[in-house]
């Protein structure tokens, strides 16, 4: 009973451990406090990751998210990463896709000269001269 009314105090050994320095005086963080210099260095990550990038091919909504306040080196690699993401999930479905569907009906190169009487019809007389002797050709099947 008399455990249950003992207060424990709070275990701090858990907390963060903090770098002393020669002196033994706790050391400064070296976060970049400066917002230019912080920048400088988030470009410099950027350029480190993704080396061919131009500014100009950064998206509006990473941009956004710079505004924000995220990182743009983060805020690029998770854009990034979506992108070739979503390609590949594309990418799977074509496949499968293509696996389903019946195959092409036109596989014949010859037949990509072939012109219907509608399409004769709506040619210019310019045009109807350049295709002419496939439109001759064509004439065979519009009966």
């Amino acid at each position: 009973m008399d455990q249950l009314k003992q207060a424990k105090a709070p275990d701090n050994s858990a907390a963060a451990p903090v770098a002393e320095g020669a002196n033994g005086a706790p050391e400064e963080e070296t976060a970049i406090s400066d917002p230019k210099e912080k920048m400088k260095a988030d470009i410099a990550l950027l350029k480190d990751l993704f080396p061919a990038l131009t500014a100009e091919e950064i998206p509006d909504e990473v941009w956004e998210d710079v505004k924000n306040g995220q990182s743009l080196a983060a805020s690029y690699a998770l854009y990034f990463l979506k992108t070739v993401k979503e390609q590949e999930r594309i990418e799977k479905l074509n496949a499968e896709n293509e696996k389903k569907a019946s195959p092409r009906v036109n596989n014949d190169p010859a037949e990509e000269n072939y012109y219907s009487y509608e399409t004769v019809k709506n040619m210019s007389p310019a045009e109807v001269r350049k295709h002419y002797a496939e439109i001759l050709d064509s004439m065979d099947s519009w009966n």
